[in-house]
């Protein structure tokens, strides 16, 4: 699970999140495997089909980018 602090003046229905891999496939993710809670996104890769490595997890308001962090899944 990976955590991530949001903006505060926020609306979270318009966000969406997006995994790319070093290898640039892109994979959106969906809402079952993103929780918002207390502005903090936390995002289950452990029930997916994604395999282990490094991603860039990128979290956009509509089309506007928000934030990009690297993570690992192992």
């Amino acid at each position: 699970v990976c955590n991530v602090k949001l903006p505060d003046l926020l609306d979270i229905n318009t966000l969406s999140f997006k995994l790319i891999a070093l290898s640039g496939q892109e994979i959106m993710m969906n809402k079952r495997q993103i929780t918002i809670v207390d502005k903090v996104a936390y995002v289950n890769l452990s029930d997916t089909q994604v395999a282990g490595g490094i991603y860039i997890l990128q979290v956009f308001e509509n089309e506007t980018l928000l934030k990009g962090i690297k993570m690992v899944k192992q």
